[in-house]
């Protein structure tokens, strides 16, 4: 089960409390072709943002090479001004549902990842979603929050050559030795998903256009768009505000069972030898036969691990030059004691 810390509840509420943005003059009526494209090609920044809003909220798709020329010209500047400028012109290229050039998006995963998702996603409207497969991929291997799995389902969807290797290289393998007093007693060894969380950030006046942010979410609810279906698929909304939201808080990594869900839809197999998961029972015997017993469950997780590796073989997603590059994992055993009296402890 996925669980998501949203905390953006009263954002739209407190966003059309605050006064508003200041405004070009002429913003609050529907500009012509040229105004717009004065302002895109103004010399103030602040302009420029408002030129690539004005655009995307009149549908002036025949602008789009001077709001792409926006974000290429501000992408990697340093300031306030660069950052507001590329935002602007990503989420105009997003609202006029435009495909972006690859160069642009090369340059964006670092900073605007989830723009930098739902514009790759974009290109697959156009009939070239795996043009930007080498970007997804650098995704996949940065990101551990939702963005993970939105490029993952985009991957997995393409087809993508070497996708199973990224998705399983340096999986980590963790198994769970109960003790009990049968010897067969397991709980549940499978952690909750806790993907992403923000606040709302301080307001601050700006005579730029309200803050745009992109979240993802793992929920199809209302007023959500699909960017991208899969095992776990995912789903954006576009929120407005006058501060911006804070970074996502994602996690650590991204959970084992879900590599071995992804590696396993690629195969197009039901089970793998791994499940992410794996637990033994054992009896309390002491403490020189636990060690045996966890050197038992070492060795028995790493031979279905070389199990799986034979299986994605046979399955034709990972390549023999694949699975030699990949290193041996360590695995990892814990013990949970679960006798209710515990005469000896491990």
């Amino acid at each position: 089960m996925v669980t998501l810390g949203w905390r953006f509840a009263g954002i739209l509420l407190l966003s059309s409390a605050c006064p508003v943005a200041a405004q070009p003059p002429d913003a609050a009526r529907a500009p012509s072709f040229s105004e717009v494209k004065d302002l895109l090609q103004s010399s103030r920044p602040q302009h420029r943002a408002w030129g690539a809003r004005l655009a995307a909220r009149d549908g002036r798709s025949e602008l789009t090479p001077e709001i792409v020329k926006i974000a290429m010209t501000h992408v990697s500047g340093p300031t306030v001004d660069d950052h507001r400028c590329t935002s602007a012109a990503l989420d105009a290229l997003i609202q006029l549902g435009m495909p972006p050039p690859l160069d642009l998006l090369s340059l964006t995963y670092e900073r605007w990842p989830t723009e930098t998702l739902i514009l790759a996603a974009r290109l697959g409207e156009f009939g070239n979603g795996k043009a930007a497969d080498s970007v997804l991929f650098t995704l996949l291997a940065r990101e551990r929050g939702l963005v993970w799995f939105g490029a993952a389902n985009l991957l997995l969807a393409h087809q993508a050559r070497g996708f199973v290797s990224a998705v399983i290289r340096d999986l980590p393998l963790t198994a769970t030795l109960f003790i009990s007093s049968s010897g067969s007693e397991i709980t549940s060894t499978q952690p909750p998903r806790v993907i992403g969380d923000y606040a709302l950030g301080p307001v601050e006046p700006s005579d730029y256009p309200d803050v745009v942010d992109y979240r993802l979410s793992a929920w199809p609810t209302t007023g959500l768009s699909v960017l991208s279906t899969g095992p776990t698929s995912i789903y954006y909304q576009r929120v407005v505000s006058r501060g911006g939201l804070g970074p996502d808080d994602p996690p650590d990594s991204i959970a084992t069972a879900d590599r071995l869900t992804y590696a396993a839809a690629a195969a197009h197999v039901k089970q793998l030898p791994l499940s992410g998961s794996e637990a033994q029972g054992v009896t309390w015997r002491g403490a020189a036969a636990l060690e045996a017993d966890k050197r038992w469950v070492q060795r028995d997780v790493l031979r279905r691990y070389r199990d799986l590796i034979h299986s994605l073989r046979e399955a034709g997603v990972l390549t023999q030059s694949e699975a030699a590059a990949l290193p041996v994992p360590a695995i990892n055993v814990v013990v949970e004691d679960l006798r209710p009296h515990k005469s000896s402890t491990p």
